[in-house]
């Protein structure tokens, strides 16, 4: 069965139109396994991304999309396309930011916010979320997929 993982946080959209069923405690274990050891083979990754920011006051959600670049464990580049060109690099303990030519860092120990997000991205290759309370966690399964959904508790997140 190929394991999958789908990380449903707010600025990620998901529709599974497969028909789910809800995991045994003994599957869910051998599942949380199976992530654990195939991240530790994951040496460098490379996706595309859609994103979708809902906000109260718009009647549509805000659209980009990009590439996401991860060097395991540390380095990770967001990559966003359209509808701007902008890129946030997380590297040694820093963030380094591209908005359209204008550049900063930042010191990712001065930005919780930052540091959380790096932790987020970090710990769904490692498999290290499924250890966190930052979530609400619910597994299902399909003929073809194992599926883990991370609900965050922190509305900020």
């Amino acid at each position: 069965m190929k394991t999958k993982i789908f990380i449903l946080l707010a600025f990620f959209h998901l529709t599974i139109f497969a028909q789910e069923s809800k995991m045994s405690n003994a599957e869910i274990e051998n599942f949380k396994k199976d992530i654990i050891a195939d991240s530790k083979k994951i040496q460098t990754l490379t996706a595309d991304f859609t994103q979708y920011k809902v906000m109260s006051f718009l009647d549509k959600p805000i659209v980009s999309k990009g590439k996401l670049y991860l060097q395991n464990p540390k380095a990770m580049r967001w990559n966003y396309t359209q509808p701007i060109d902008y890129n946030v690099i997380f590297n040694n303990g820093k963030i380094y930011i591209n908005d359209e030519g204008k550049k900063s860092s930042v010191d990712l120990q001065g930005n919780k916010k930052f540091e959380k997000l790096n932790q987020l991205i970090v710990g769904s290759v490692s498999g290290n979320l499924f250890d966190t309370n930052d979530f609400i966690i619910t597994f299902a399964k399909t003929d073809k997929s194992r599926i883990a959904k991370f609900q965050p508790k922190i509305k900020d997140v």
